[in-house]
């Protein structure tokens, strides 16, 4: 419970701090026993990323799945018809069985270098402009993401909603400021 009530609090510190997200993201990483984390801001059809923040993942490693492999992961297709706002074990929630994901070109070319092997995704936010997923991954030492794990993980889902829409609003009152503070200082002075 100590916890969960920490990852809130550190959720909704992202709001005025968005440089936190790195902090939050390594702090699920070691509440849930996982390898890595990404959060992925994407377009609305989720087929595009658009800025991203991740923990315990080469930088080459995300620049090849955020320009490519993003579209290449087997569970992709079947996230998209999931209902958004929870997590996902991938182990558990998806057609893909793992026999048939160690075959595919996704895990083959790009998940089995980092040890990949199991994942804890879903779309956690969306607007009329992005998607945002939160994705949670573990190798196969580590096992697959559990009931118990996929519940622990969802009870922080509303917060993250909170602060994302939170953030965005922050964020557009700010950018209306700077137009009007620009607006006044291009003004004729009497």
């Amino acid at each position: 419970m100590m916890q969960q009530a920490h990852l809130i609090e550190t959720i909704y510190q992202t709001v005025q701090e968005p440089e936190s997200w790195p902090k939050l993201l390594g702090e699920m990483v070691t509440a849930t026993g996982s390898r890595s984390a990404r959060l992925l801001v994407m377009n609305v059809a989720a087929n595009r990323v658009l800025a991203s923040t991740k923990v315990n993942i080469d930088d080459d490693c995300h620049r090849q799945y955020a320009d490519y492999y993003v579209n290449q992961c087997p569970w992709r297709p079947e996230l998209k018809r999931k209902p958004s706002g929870r997590l996902y074990s991938t182990y558990l929630h998806f057609s893909c069985r793992q026999p048939d994901f160690y075959r595919t070109e996704f895990f083959n070319d790009w998940a089995r270098q980092q040890d990949i092997h199991h994942g804890l995704c879903g779309t956690v936010y969306g607007d009329d402009e992005r998607s945002v997923q939160l994705l949670l991954q573990r190798t196969s030492g580590q096992g697959h993401y559990t009931e118990q794990d996929t519940r622990f993980v969802n009870t922080l889902v509303p917060h993250l909603q909170h602060a994302l829409l939170a953030a965005g609003q922050i964020a557009q009152v700010r950018v209306e400021a700077d137009a009007i503070a620009r607006a006044a200082e291009s003004e004729a002075r009497p």
